[in-house]
């Protein structure tokens, strides 16, 4: 629990420290270069064949800098989620369609890396961000499909990934899907002994092994809301949707109400028109994206995708909220304008 702790003192300090467009958009850079060391490890993980192997897989998976490839999924799938909005934000006419053209290379690293840490959960957490990015502007849902669809043909047309991908349908002893359902059943179980507030924060892998008699075998939830339910009952579940649904509508909103502005910002030196509303759609992706990893991993625990996404949520509802108040004050401003005007012409 004390990572929900950390993840609300990141959106306050996103929120009073980052409260400007100009400092919203440093955050997001920085989340787009924090890929820059990962990378690299990765890649000479990738040339020196330095794979990671899971007690439960011979898969040659890359776990960078982090202890877990699961955990370098997660990291990747938001830098590539913040970098296809950014990539998608920027505005080029006939002279810049090759400038932007470069912008596209990082995408040619970082999805194959992805693609090596077999996450499965944060592929499909990719999959999800492309197709609410698709269903939200329909001017992007041509790119957003095409980039899905060759995504899509270039994971079934590589055996590994595929026959990975395949595996989540089957229901083996070594599998770790059965695995989860079979914790999963576990905690339900014990659940009922404490039905309203579980067995209290952190609580989980030791009502595991007690259940089970043992201190061997996997004890993590792999589900936020198995943990949360178990650890907090049917109360901290509801704390736990409340957490959710609470960060997901503001983030919608504050989008929504946004006006449709552009921005000018350099990259490598070279100045580029942006979308900025369009940017204000990243924290609300990051969060609702949150819904489907939940359901097979534990994102509250990720601390990294907690401390971005919180941050960025932060900056971006101060910068939202100081927007559209001045535009509020503009009007009324305005307003008072056109009405003393009209009633000096009257006289």
């Amino acid at each position: 629990w004390i990572h929900l702790v950390a993840a609300f003192g990141a959106y306050f300090l996103g929120y009073f420290l980052f409260a400007t467009r100009k400092r919203y958009l440093k955050v997001l850079t920085a989340i787009m270069l924090s890929a820059v060391i990962p990378v690299i490890v990765g890649i000479k993980q990738v040339l020196l064949r330095e794979f990671f192997f899971s007690n439960d897989s011979v898969l040659p998976r890359i776990q960078a800098t982090f202890w877990h490839p699961n955990k370098l999924g997660s990291f990747l799938f938001i830098v590539t989620a913040v970098y296809l909005v950014f990539y998608l934000s920027i505005k080029v006419g006939q002279e810049g369609a090759k400038k932007k053209l470069l912008f596209f290379l990082p995408f040619l690293v970082l999805i194959p890396l992805l693609g090596l840490t077999f996450s499965r959960t944060s592929w499909v957490a990719l999959a999800f961000a492309i197709f609410v990015i698709a269903i939200m502007r329909r001017s992007l849902r041509k790119p957003a499909i095409l980039l899905g669809g060759l995504l899509t043909v270039l994971a079934l047309a590589i055996g590994k990934i595929r026959d990975r991908i395949l595996d989540t349908f089957s229901w083996s002893m070594n599998n770790s899907v059965s695995g989860r359902i079979e914790i999963w059943d576990i905690g339900f179980f014990k659940l009922s002994q404490r039905p309203w507030l579980g067995f209290g924060p952190g609580s989980f892998g030791e009502v595991i092994k007690d259940a089970r008699g043992s201190e061997e075998g996997n004890i993590s939830a792999h589900s936020d809301a198995v943990r949360f339910v178990v650890e907090g009952g049917i109360v901290g579940l509801l704390a736990y949707f409340l957490y959710f649904i609470g960060a997901i509508v503001y983030a919608f909103i504050s989008f929504v109400r946004y006006p449709q502005s552009s921005k000018r910002v350099k990259i490598l030196n070279k100045e580029f028109l942006v979308d900025f509303k369009l940017l204000g759609f990243i924290p609300f992706l990051l969060f609702l994206s949150m819904i489907p990893i939940s359901f097979m991993e534990t994102s509250t625990l990720d601390f990294v995708y907690q401390f971005f996404a919180w941050i960025a949520l932060g900056s971006w509802l101060a910068v939202s909220g100081k927007t559209i108040k001045t535009r509020k004050k503009r009007r009324a401003t305005q307003r008072r304008k056109e009405k003393e005007l009209e009633r000096v012409e009257g006289l």
